[in-house]
């Protein structure tokens, strides 16, 4: 029918719904299949349906498919070929992060013609005089809800709604769902797109997990209950998703077992607590804790947790290794462990350093000099630059590279393990040829700096013959005792990219392997789930009878799905430490230090010393006497010329505060001492 659709658009350019079902000959009890056709075909970009006009047409030739991205300061935009371009100030009151959307260009902006579809539909809304509503904490968004639906609630109260698409109204249409509380965590959490309570049929299938293992009944996993098995997290950590195993060989070589936990075979696919996961796709984290589970505690935390002395089931990703550190050989096996020890990274990183251990650790210390001794014979063979060291959270992203960073051990195994078992599953599910969900990275820069880099020296003949931008790494090591190495360097850092998913493999530049995915954290990942769920029935997606094509559709969605909920968790998760530090200040208002960091002739701008911003009023700063020199950019008081410049120290007091748009004002008292003391000087 697709074919058809296509060809009737193309021949006749413009073509009402109704034509279109009468040349397709469509029954009326059809009509909703052929809307979905349509839609899917619209998203797709192959047609355009002009709500005006009520006639499909290809899409017009000015009209760009489109999906708004956002920065950290929530600024909303889209990428056009690597460029970024705002959106017209008319169109912002219609769209939200990872909308998709139709939209052309008006100069150098973007003017959205049309909404396609809402990433994250569910928002929380606070009503306001005159049965209307606004998203909290957003004031630009347009929105609109029927008046019957809101008439019986408290001006100020919250409710959740879904959000339409936009039709032919200038405000989006909103549904009522249900009240809602007033608790701000929960609202940031619904507003960035992840919805924190659980259905009841969640609740039936979390309560009909077991709680231990029946090790009697369990066909296909092979026991290693009596390996020295152990997990490296942090102290605090329940949710523990990994666990370890060596074993040095008679040959001067290695066995190294790497299990994850089996959650797949938990949750299976379809249920209840798969489509949750595959709608939030990770559990957000602060530093210290996570936030809020994909899953639910009593399974991150419980039945799927690899915590010690008690049965788990696992997939075991197993390695033999050389005595030069080189994988030789590499299975999957499902696996019941029992964990016989919970190490953290600070104590394991002392036993490495040269401290004494403690009698816990004892019949573990040959494991984990074993261990480091493995991990850098296979950093040292999978040719990683030793002088920039990159430092990767636990989502594989690249967060910062510095020179030498300090000796972490620990957690370089984790992350050598982590990258081994993505690299060694990538590689083999590609090569059994099944359809799967990469983690890829690419750098945006390598032609920039494959032009440098022959600026500097022109003897590097490879990069004139070798397109594989993997070749840099190699390079990178030859130049490095060179006097333009930390302007490579820093080109690096500058240069780095976010990494994505997606079903077609384009490599992992900053792990420098050629396929990779997220593998081991399945607990908190559902791109981890899907790749699990893969290895646990590749028999059943053998089967001729497994339809391929809607799992591949179904497949690209979702990569493309995590890709935006892992943006979506930094910006919550950055909003959400952001609004604790408020709190903090709210409950010890008085006697703040704060450095002025912008001044005009209103207000000064200014950053508390845990980075916190915020701003005072020129009238509330000493005696209101303070005027801006525009010129030098700088306050200097009208009657004794004293001046006030960026980067000045305050003492400052709090004002006033805005929850819901976490803005603060304050009183700027008197200079510290320290500044005093320094200006008589």
């Amino acid at each position: 029918m697709i074919e058809r659709i296509i060809y009737l658009i193309d021949t006749y350019k413009e073509i009402s719904p109704t034509e279109l079902r009468n040349k397709l000959a469509i029954p009326k009890e059809e009509y909703y299949k052929l809307n979905e056709i349509l839609k899917k075909l619209e998203l797709d970009g192959k047609i355009y349906y002009d709500i005006y006009q009520n006639v499909y047409s290809n899409l017009p030739s000015n009209f760009l498919l489109l999906e708004v991205d956002v920065n950290k300061k929530g600024q909303l935009f889209a990428n056009i070929d690597n460029t970024s371009y705002e959106f017209i100030p008319e169109s912002l009151p219609k769209i939200l992060p990872y909308d998709k959307v139709i939209a052309k260009f008006v100069g150098n902006h973007l003017k959205v013609i049309k909404v396609l579809k809402r990433e994250n539909p569910y928002i929380v809304c606070k009503i306001l005089p005159d049965n209307k509503i606004k998203m909290v904490g957003n004031k630009n968004l347009a929105l609109s809800i029927p008046k019957k639906n809101i008439k019986n609630l408290k001006v100020g109260s919250r409710i959740l709604v879904k959000l339409s698409t936009p039709t032919f109204h200038d405000a989006i249409l909103c549904d009522f769902i249900s009240p809602f509380s007033d608790n701000e965590e929960l609202a940031l959490a619904y507003n960035n797109g992840f919805a924190t309570n659980y259905t009841k049929d969640e609740l039936d299938q979390i309560n009909s997990l077991p709680k231990k293992i029946n090790s009697h009944n369990l066909d296909g996993f092979i026991d290693h209950r009596d390996e020295a098995v152990f997990t490296i997290d942090d102290e605090d950590t329940l949710d523990l998703d990994d666990a370890i195993c060596i074993q040095k060989l008679s040959d001067g070589g290695y066995l190294l077992k790497v299990y994850i936990a089996n959650v797949e075979h938990f949750i299976g696919f379809n249920t209840p607590l798969w489509h949750r996961a595959q709608r939030l796709t990770t559990s957000t984290y602060t530093e210290d804790a996570p936030i809020f589970h994909m899953l639910h505690p009593d399974i991150s935390c419980g039945i799927c947790s690899l915590l010690p002395n008690v049965d788990r089931l696992a997939k075991g990703f197993i390695f033999k290794i050389s005595p030069e550190g080189k994988i030789i050989d590499f299975k999957i096996e499902d696996s019941l462990i029992k964990s016989k020890k919970k190490m953290t990274y600070k104590k394991v990183d002392n036993i490495l350093n040269g401290m004494k251990a403690p009698k816990s650790y004892y019949p573990f210390i040959e494991d984990l000099i074993n261990l480091e001794h493995v991990t850098n014979l296979i950093i040292s063979n999978l040719n990683q630059d030793t002088t920039i060291s990159y430092e990767v959270n636990e989502e594989n992203l690249i967060e910062k590279a510095e020179i030498e960073s300090k000796h972490q051990p620990s957690k370089m195994i984790i992350m050598i393990c982590a990258v081994l078992v993505g690299k060694s599953v990538a590689e083999y599910l590609y090569n059994a040829g099944l359809l799967m969900v990469y983690r890829n990275h690419k750098n945006s820069y390598y032609e920039e700096f494959k032009n440098l880099l022959k600026k500097y020296d022109k003897k590097i003949k490879a990069l004139e013959k070798n397109q594989d931008e993997y070749v840099i790494n190699k390079i990178i090591d030859s130049i490095k005792n060179k006097e333009e190495f930390l302007t490579f360097s820093s080109l690096i850092i500058n240069s780095a990219t976010k990494a994505y998913y997606d079903t077609d493999n384009s490599g992992h530049y900053a792990l420098s392997v050629k396929a990779y995915s997220h593998s081991t954290s399945p607990i908190r990942r559902f791109s981890d789930l899907l790749i699990q769920f893969i290895l646990n029935h590749i028999d059943e997606i053998y089967n001729n009878n497994f339809d391929l094509e809607s799992w591949k559709t179904y497949l690209k969605e979702m990569a493309h799905r995590c890709t935006i909920m892992e943006r979506m968790a930094e910006k919550f998760t950055g909003e959400y430490v952001n609004l604790q530090k408020i709190k903090s200040i709210i409950s010890s208002p008085n006697n703040l230090i704060a450095r002025i960091t912008n001044l005009n002739s209103e207000f000064i701008t200014i950053k508390l010393e845990d980075d916190t911003e915020g701003f005072i009023n020129l009238k509330d700063f000493e005696d209101g006497l303070y005027l801006y020199n525009k010129g030098g950019k700088y306050l200097y008081h009208q009657e004794n010329r004293n001046i006030i410049m960026p980067g000045t120290t305050l003492n400052i007091n709090l004002k006033e505060y805005d929850l819901e748009f976490r803005t603060l004002h304050f009183y700027g008292n008197s200079l510290t001492k320290d500044v005093l003391l320094q200006r008589k000087k």
